[in-house]
């Protein structure tokens, strides 16, 4: 694990609660079918004429929602898979004060000197800094 999957976790985290909007609104947007009417006669005499309804989805429409929602739900394993990655490597940290530095930092979106302010009580960004950057270049 390198610093740089880790900055990407949060946006990877994200991007992940927006394509699964975007996956639940193309589903619904396939749902939709078109319809119109007809007129047509009945088969035997005497022939009377009769509305008919037809109602389906249209094939090119389709076909095109089935290939970007296949499109969208592949992106969404493979960045699923990369924070699942991610989130067990933070879990086999064995340092607690590590482990929550790296995830107030990379995870929460806290700034270096609020992480440290919230693990020592004083805003020593650089001892937070180094501390995670050592621990990622030993491992």
């Amino acid at each position: 694990m390198t610093i740089q999957d880790l900055e990407q976790l949060r946006a990877a985290r994200k991007e992940i609660a927006e394509l699964e909007t975007k996956i639940r609104r193309l589903t619904a947007l396939g749902a939709e079918t078109v319809s119109d009417t007809v007129r047509g006669s009945s088969p035997v005499f005497p022939y009377t004429e009769h509305v008919i309804r037809v109602s389906g989805v249209p094939p090119a429409a389709a076909a095109s929602l089935a290939r970007i929602r296949r499109m969208l739900v592949e992106r969404l394993r493979r960045l699923v898979a990369a924070a699942e990655v991610a989130e067990a490597f933070i879990d086999s940290i064995p340092d607690s004060e590590t482990r929550i530095l790296i995830t107030l930092h990379y995870m929460n979106g806290y700034s270096w000197a609020a992480a440290a302010r919230r693990v020592y009580g004083y805003p020593g960004e650089n001892r937070a800094r180094m501390k995670v950057k050592r621990f990622i270049e030993m491992s």
